[in-house]
């Protein structure tokens, strides 16, 4: 079973096994495996002494094999920031999904305890409707964690359900603001809230913004319409660019091949963290439904203007991140390029 890879160079070779790039390197890293197999059934039968024995083949929980010791889940040494974008799954009637009547108190303790265990410096966060604002802002880490909340103009008593989050013991909030996209197809999702900060210990500064676009593949119509979104929030990225590097998260309901997508990194000259990055530390898509698996393809991203290196990229899945929300949340470590 996986509990006979958790140890020392057995749970490095499971790693390196489920995080390459290629057949290759999978291959490589499978013939570090046999012989610790080979081993262990070797003895197993001797111990049996003739007795039947039963083998389940092996279906490697990823989330058990993902590092949990702090020095390999702390932000990278040379790093500036660590971004987080979390699509935290709306929770009210009429957009419920399937996760409706489940606890979003429940769900919103994963979350924390999510921002608590990997640190980012400043989160992304969409899908954030009032009962999810209501639920953060009741619990008791706001003293560390700013939120904005901005009014939505469209619908009266709504919030904005892209915004962000960020370590108020870290980063200075020098500006900030909402945009809804002038075409839509939904008035509460698509739109963007951006940031400018400042790191107190280095002073230097960037800007970030979370974002929720429509979902291009369904028609020619929405088609248009995210076009229209990818020009807006492109033309946003270049003008802050010419004083800070800039960072955009969120869902963009387009995975990274797709023309949506593909169009905004070329027009804004930005690149996509996870295949920008050094080093990538697991291979996942961002979508798996409520309580379910990943796919193939991500529709979350975060990206990063060219003034900057994007240092490791993780997709977040494991078992109780899997409840609280439809989408995996990614985290991505990123050094200014002074």
């Amino acid at each position: 079973t996986e509990h006979m890879f958790f140890e020392g160079d057995r749970i490095k070779a499971i790693r390196e096994m489920i995080c390459s790039d290629t057949v290759e390197g999978r291959e490589a890293a499978l013939a570090k495996i046999e012989p610790m197999q080979q081993g262990d059934f070797e003895a197993m039968y001797e111990a049996l002494e003739g007795r039947p024995m039963t083998v389940r083949y092996l279906d490697p929980p990823l989330h058990e094999f993902v590092p949990t010791e702090e020095a390999d889940i702390a932000m990278h040494k040379d790093a500036d920031i660590r971004i987080m974008s979390a699509n935290v799954m709306a929770h009210r009637q009429g957009y419920e999904g399937p996760a409706w009547g489940f606890d979003l108190n429940r769900r919103a303790e994963i979350f924390m305890a999510a921002l608590d265990f990997y640190q980012p410096t400043v989160a992304g966060v969409v899908e954030f409707c009032k009962a999810w604002y209501d639920a953060i802002e009741s619990y008791n880490r706001l003293d560390k964690w700013g939120l904005l909340r901005f009014p939505n103009p469209i619908l009266e008593g709504e919030s904005a359900y892209s915004t962000i989050m960020y370590r108020k013991d870290l980063l200075t909030l020098i500006d900030s603001g909402t945009k809804f996209y002038d075409r839509r197809n939904n008035n509460r999702v698509c739109g963007y809230t951006w940031a400018v900060f400042e790191i107190k210990e280095t002073g230097k500064r960037f800007c970030f913004a979370s974002t929720h676009w429509t979902m291009g593949r369904v028609s020619e119509e929405q088609h248009e319409i995210a076009m229209t979104q990818v020009a807006e929030i492109a033309e946003f990225v270049k003008e802050m660019n010419k004083q800070y590097p800039v960072y955009t998260c969120g869902d963009f309901n387009a995975h990274e091949r797709e023309i949506e997508f593909m169009t905004y990194l070329e027009s804004a000259d930005i690149v996509d963290a996870m295949y920008a990055a050094e080093k990538r530390l697991n291979i996942a898509s961002s979508w798996h439904g409520w309580g379910g698996s990943p796919g193939m393809n991500s529709i979350d991203h975060i990206t990063a203007t060219k003034d900057s290196t994007v240092l490791t990229f993780e997709t977040l899945i494991y078992n109780e991140q899997i409840w609280a929300s439809d989408h995996s949340w990614l985290i991505a470590d990123i050094k200014f390029n002074d």
